[in-house]
């Protein structure tokens, strides 16, 4: 058998390379280690490079999402003891539900639904709230459901006749 290094035969010296030892000293594995550490970080850096360039679409498209939000079609009719109807906004035509109080009226609660959905989100509260005696006004939102409108004004934050809305 012919040898190898150190004298050894090949045989032992590709079983002394095996060795949990052989693996640590060897200069070899040692410089793969550190490429794959280097290629690591420059891959870490690139991504963090990335985000900090993306971020001002990011933050763009998280507003637009806000202003123009997803449609969703009101599906379901109104809830038993509630009638469809429309509320006047400002310039845009708000469609919702009056749910009328089952007992003595005791108060009033005006639902509001959350960004990209519509009154039928109200329907848990129609049920609970209404048999107590309180009458439900759900509506859809601005540019939500059945509602009017093409940019969502939250709080007023976009209405038609501001500034910020002719800027949207």
């Amino acid at each position: 058998m012919p040898d190898g290094p150190r004298g050894i035969p090949l045989s032992c010296a590709a079983a002394e390379a095996e060795t949990p030892a052989a693996r640590r000293s060897s200069p070899l594995i040692v410089t793969r280690r550190r490429r794959q550490a280097i290629g690591a970080a420059a891959l870490l850096a690139l991504a963090i490079a990335c985000a900090l360039a993306a971020q001002p679409f990011v933050a763009r498209a998280g507003a637009a999402a806000l202003l123009h939000p997803a449609r969703r079609r009101v599906a379901q009719p109104a809830p038993a003891g509630c009638v469809e109807t429309a509320f006047a906004g400002e310039g845009v035509r708000l469609a919702g539900w009056r749910c009328d109080a089952a007992p003595r009226r005791r108060g009033t609660i005006v639902y509001l639904h959350g960004i990209a959905d519509n009154r039928t989100s109200a329907r848990g509260v129609v049920d609970r709230f209404r048999p107590r005696g309180f009458t439900v006004f759900a509506y859809d939102s601005r540019a939500h459901g059945e509602s009017d409108g093409e940019v969502c004004g939250i709080c007023g934050a976009c209405s038609t006749r501001s500034a910020a809305a002719r800027s949207c």
